[in-house]
């Protein structure tokens, strides 16, 4: 069993230096942190298991777009095919 974790850099989480138990409860105020610890370990799931690969275009933003655009109806067409 994983009984120490040590994050560093992981979405919000800068530092975290974590004791695992048998029973973990995580509890905390909105956006301390609760969901990007679980998505860490859901990425170190998908490591373990060799499926890095699929795990990362599940994990991205879905609605943000990249690129230089000319104009505004060409990012509004964009947005729209990404959406």
């Amino acid at each position: 069993m994983l009984q120490r974790v040590i994050i560093k850099g992981f979405k919000s989480i800068k530092t975290m230096d974590l004791e695992l138990r048998p029973l973990n409860i995580l509890i905390g105020a909105n956006g301390a942190g609760k969901s990007n610890l679980i998505s860490f370990f859901k990425m170190l799931n998908e490591m373990m298991a060799g499926r890095l690969q699929q795990y990362i275009p599940h994990s991205a933003p879905q609605n943000v777009t990249e690129g230089n655009y000319g104009d505004e109806n060409q990012r509004e067409h964009q947005n729209k095919q990404i959406k």
